[in-house]
Protein backbone atom coordinates (compact mmCIF):
# COMPACT_ATOMS: atom_id res chain seq x y z
CA UNK A 1 0.00 0.00 0.00
CA UNK A 2 2.62 2.46 -0.89
CA UNK A 3 1.14 5.96 -1.21
CA UNK A 4 -2.41 5.34 0.28
CA UNK A 5 -4.10 5.54 3.50
CA UNK A 6 -5.94 2.68 4.95
CA UNK A 7 -9.84 3.27 6.01
CA UNK A 8 -11.29 1.73 8.29
CA UNK A 9 -14.36 -0.19 6.23
CA UNK A 10 -17.03 -0.18 9.93
CA UNK A 11 -18.10 -1.36 12.83
CA UNK A 12 -19.02 -4.81 13.37
CA UNK A 13 -21.20 -5.37 16.73
CA UNK A 14 -22.44 -8.72 18.32
CA UNK A 15 -25.33 -9.26 20.53
CA UNK A 16 -25.79 -12.19 22.57
CA UNK A 17 -29.70 -12.44 24.43
CA UNK A 18 -29.75 -15.34 26.15
CA UNK A 19 -30.05 -18.22 23.05
CA UNK A 20 -30.89 -15.56 21.06
CA UNK A 21 -27.79 -13.78 18.79
CA UNK A 22 -27.84 -11.35 16.45
CA UNK A 23 -25.22 -8.71 15.04
CA UNK A 24 -24.92 -5.37 13.28
CA UNK A 25 -22.63 -3.87 10.78
CA UNK A 26 -22.24 -0.38 9.82
CA UNK A 27 -19.88 1.16 7.40
CA UNK A 28 -17.75 3.92 8.71
CA UNK A 29 -18.54 7.67 7.00
CA UNK A 30 -14.61 7.46 5.91
CA UNK A 31 -15.22 4.42 3.87
CA UNK A 32 -18.99 6.00 2.44
CA UNK A 33 -17.30 8.50 1.27
CA UNK A 34 -14.27 7.29 -0.72
CA UNK A 35 -14.22 7.02 -4.27
CA UNK A 36 -12.82 3.67 -3.57
CA UNK A 37 -15.57 2.22 -1.73
CA UNK A 38 -17.77 -1.39 -2.30
CA UNK A 39 -19.86 -3.43 -0.37
CA UNK A 40 -18.09 -6.02 1.52
CA UNK A 41 -20.68 -8.44 1.24
CA UNK A 42 -23.81 -8.87 -1.25
CA UNK A 43 -26.13 -8.55 2.26
CA UNK A 44 -24.42 -5.44 3.71
CA UNK A 45 -25.55 -2.55 1.23
CA UNK A 46 -23.35 0.28 0.73
CA UNK A 47 -25.21 3.02 2.64
CA UNK A 48 -25.10 4.77 6.41
CA UNK A 49 -26.51 2.80 8.98
CA UNK A 50 -26.67 -0.37 10.73
CA UNK A 51 -27.28 -3.46 8.76
CA UNK A 52 -28.71 -6.11 11.56
CA UNK A 53 -28.53 -9.69 11.09
CA UNK A 54 -29.83 -12.77 12.88
CA UNK A 55 -29.43 -16.36 12.44
CA UNK A 56 -32.06 -18.08 10.42
CA UNK A 57 -31.65 -21.06 12.42
CA UNK A 58 -29.52 -22.34 14.90
CA UNK A 59 -26.57 -23.56 12.34
CA UNK A 60 -26.77 -20.37 10.75
CA UNK A 61 -24.53 -17.53 11.64
CA UNK A 62 -25.61 -14.33 13.20
CA UNK A 63 -23.05 -12.30 11.23
CA UNK A 64 -23.42 -11.29 7.22
CA UNK A 65 -22.35 -13.79 5.03
CA UNK A 66 -18.85 -12.13 4.04
CA UNK A 67 -17.73 -11.87 7.79
CA UNK A 68 -19.29 -15.44 8.74
CA UNK A 69 -16.54 -17.48 7.63
CA UNK A 70 -14.44 -15.90 9.93
CA UNK A 71 -16.73 -16.93 12.96
CA UNK A 72 -15.09 -20.10 14.52
CA UNK A 73 -16.10 -23.13 14.18
CA UNK A 74 -18.08 -25.33 16.60
CA UNK A 75 -15.56 -27.17 17.53
CA UNK A 76 -13.18 -23.84 17.72
CA UNK A 77 -15.78 -22.14 19.75
CA UNK A 78 -15.80 -25.12 22.62
CA UNK A 79 -12.23 -24.67 22.50
CA UNK A 80 -12.48 -20.81 23.00
CA UNK A 81 -14.94 -21.52 25.55
CA UNK A 82 -13.15 -24.31 27.85
CA UNK A 83 -9.94 -21.75 27.78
Amino acid sequence: MIGTKALMVGQLTFVRDGRREYSGFSYASEWLLSRDSFEVSPDLPLRAGFVTRRAPSDLDSPFPFALADTAPDAWAARVIQRA
